[in-house]
């Protein structure tokens, strides 16, 4: 199998327990000679790297070492089963090992991109659609299907952020406005049109500042009202070229400026973690 590819099993997908294991390591059907517990995917001892194997772990709920059940992803164990019905799995952010935890455990597992401001790995219930809940660091489910403690994690501005970040924009357009306008910084600020996906499939045209990132600190300079030779400093010779469209002045000083004032605006002080309980969530098929 090669590197990256999507693992293909010997046994069917299907959510998998302590019992389910336990009489696929002990049929003898997928063991090998000088290999122990059982080989579930297609590749040949050597070379395949899932395995189902006995082990000897502490139990999560009842917080004793007990015997359980393991499905090991090469050196990462994936997936633990113990007697009394309890169950965990591990986070681990790669294609393949979401699809082995979406095959044999008791969740669908996905990671969104689409969600802003909270955890982006989800998961599901098998078979329940597509409820979206934070799957974090993995999951512990207890003898009776439940997993407890489930919590989201939101970025949101925190108290008296907005009232801030007004005072930034304004000292920003004070200290920047005259100075981009009568050409200080030559060709360093412009702005270009481009079409932005909404939402929906809706797309909007707007402008948008041409600030290169080798000079993203000139921002904090002109926060501060450092003068010109610092600032040109910072820029260094860099011209645009053969970039994009050339606006007017006061359109491209109005992207600039809104770009720089971004790149104060998106430090981690502004946001704090708003923790989001979920309720009791029951996993079982």
């Amino acid at each position: 199998m090669s590197f990256g590819a999507q693992p293909r099993f010997r046994i069917s997908e299907q959510t998998y327990d302590f019992h389910k294991a336990h009489k696929l390591v002990s049929s003898g059907d997928y063991s090998h000679r000088n290999y122990s517990g059982a080989n579930i995917s297609e590749s040949p001892p050597g070379r395949s790297n899932y395995w189902i194997k006995k082990d000897w772990v502490t139990n999560p709920v009842s917080h004793k070492d007990e015997e359980c059940y393991r499905l090991k992803m090469y050196n990462t164990h994936i997936h633990t089963w113990w007697e009394d019905g309890t169950y965990q799995s591990i986070y681990w952010d790669s294609a393949t090992t979401r699809s082995v935890l979406s095959a044999f455990g008791p969740v669908r597992v996905w990671n969104d991109s689409k969600i802003r401001f909270c955890d982006r790995t989800r998961f599901s219930p098998r078979g329940y659609g597509r409820e979206s809940y934070p799957y974090g660091d993995g999951i512990v489910v207890d003898p009776y299907g439940f997993i407890h403690g489930v919590t989201d994690f939101k970025w949101v501005l925190r108290d008296g952020a907005k009232e801030e970040r007004s005072k930034i924009r304004n000292q920003l357009r004070y200290n920047a406005t005259s100075r981009i306008l009568l050409g200080e910084f030559g060709d360093a600020f412009a702005a270009r049109k481009d079409d932005v996906r909404k939402s929906f499939g809706r797309y909007e045209t707007g402008w948008f500042a041409q600030v290169p990132t080798r000079y993203s600190g000139v921002a904090k300079l002109l926060w501060q009202d450092a003068d010109h030779a610092a600032i040109d400093e910072a820029i260094g010779n860099y011209r645009l070229v053969d970039g994009p469209c050339r606006p007017s002045k006061d359109l491209a000083q109005r992207a600039a400026i809104e770009k720089m004032a971004d790149q104060l605006l998106s430090a981690g002080e502004w946001y704090v973690k708003k923790p989001v309980p979920y309720g009791n969530i029951n996993v079982r098929d």
